[in-house]
């Protein structure tokens, strides 16, 4: 405040400042102050009077509110597209190990004793390279941030349709 007042009386004004008042209930306020020096009545600063000063507080909690949760949602949004990267890598090497699973079966035709010796061990891969790949679906889908995509609509057709819909 000391800071302001001697801004006010070198320059006859002040702001915008953004600083944290003590509330009487003992929490910080951020606010952002503008001030400025009064003039006397025909424009000319009374030499007689005291100085005379106008500030103008205006508090600023919610929009460090909405500041706070707009870094949120901006950390959010990294972290999902972070998540939705690493899970396509990570399906990348599953394709691969499903795909090898196809070919050493296609190199193992005519030898049918080898075959069903390692039939049932493939048939496990197979079954965790699925489980894995369902892993990472529900993952993606868990990743993406939903955007609300605008539509152009006739309001009035929407309250007439919300009019009927209550009457029934």
């Amino acid at each position: 405040v000391r800071n302001i007042m001697a801004e006010l009386e070198t320059r006859g004004r002040t702001g915008p400042r953004e600083v944290a008042l003590l509330h009487a209930a003992g929490d910080d306020v951020p606010v952002r102050i503008f001030g400025a020096r009064l003039k006397g009545a025909r424009g000319a600063e009374r030499s007689s009077d005291p100085e005379q000063y106008v500030l103008l507080l205006h508090d600023m909690t919610e929009v460090q509110h909405i500041r706070h949760r707009l870094i949120e949602t901006e950390k959010l949004s990294a972290m999902a597209k972070i998540a939705g990267s690493v899970a396509h890598e990570f399906r990348n090497p599953l394709n691969s190990l499903f795909l090898s699973t196809d070919l050493l079966e296609d190199e193992l035709e005519g030898r049918e004793a080898v075959r069903k010796s390692i039939a049932p061990t493939l048939a496990a891969i197979r079954e965790e390279i699925e489980r894995l790949n369902q892993i990472i679906t529900h993952y993606l889908a868990l990743s993406k941030i939903s955007s609300a995509s605008p539509e152009i609509m006739d309001l009035g057709d929407a309250v007439r349709s919300f009019a009927e819909e209550s009457r029934a």
